[in-house]
Order: C-alpha cells, then sequence, then structure tokens
C-alpha cells in the first residue's frame, strides 16, 4: 500500500543463505476497502471493523490452500505473519486471536491507534492465553 518492500529482494536471499527455508506469501489488499478489512474494530472516524473476517480467511482458507499445494510445516510455531502500519495492526490482531495458525508475529508501526486504541486492550485479555 505505502510502497514499501520491506526490502525483502535482499531480505529473502538472505535467510536462504543462513538456511533458513521458507515460503512467502503475499496478500493484495482491496484497496479502497483496505481500511475496513485491516481493522479488527471500528474506528468512529474511519469505519472498518472487517478484520475478523480477514482473519478467518487468512486461517481457514488460504493456509489451507498453502499447507495443501507445497510441503509446508503445518505447526502453529512455523507460521509467520507480519505487516507494517494497518498491515501490522491486522497481524497483531492474527496472533492474538483463537484459534490462530499463527506462532509468530512481525509487527512494524502497528496503527495501534486505530478503532480507538482497543487493540491494546484486545492484546492485554488475549496475552494470557498464548
Amino acid at each position: 500500500f505505502g510502497g514499501t518492500t520491506w526490502q525483502l529482494d535482499r531480505a529473502i536471499p538472505a535467510l536462504a543463505d543462513r538456511g533458513f527455508e521458507a515460503i512467502f506469501v503475499g496478500v493484495h489488499n482491496t484497496g479502497a476497502a483496505r481500511l475496513a478489512e485491516y481493522s479488527p474494530f471500528p474506528d468512529p472516524r474511519h469505519g472498518g471493523g472487517r478484520g475478523a473476517r480477514y482473519v478467518s480467511f487468512l486461517r481457514d482458507t488460504l493456509k489451507l490452500r498453502i499447507d495443501a499445494a507445497y510441503r509446508t510445516r503445518k505447526d502453529r510455531d512455523s507460521t509467520v505473519t507480519i505487516g507494517s502500519s494497518m498491515g501490522g495492526l491486522i497481524s497483531l490482531y492474527a496472533f492474538f486471536t483463537r484459534p490462530s495458525p499463527f506462532g509468530r508475529i512481525g509487527v512494524m508501526s502497528p496503527s495501534a491507534w486505530f478503532g480507538e486504541r482497543a487493540i491494546l486492550e484486545f492484546v492485554r485479555g488475549a496475552s494470557s492465553l498464548v
């Protein structure tokens, strides 16, 4: 969305050189509906709040298809979600939502302000389950 690549063109080969075997999957956002899709809680000013549906898609559709098509490690600890800004917000939510296939996360500059900072209380409540 923001035009950044997180320098994946350099990071992926560097990880492979260290023996890190990974399948990287990029999920295209829906453009104008991106805020709604990546926000687990509605925001009074910006709307949104359809993040639970997006996480369900990742968990119940996308991950299952990837696991069926490729030789993957299917365990939770081997499954990672990464995002920045609104992608960081939804990655954080996906990690703490149960059941979650994500055992690790990369969260860069999450939009924790979105939805009146509801993610902070959500994480506090869910962190005892991790």
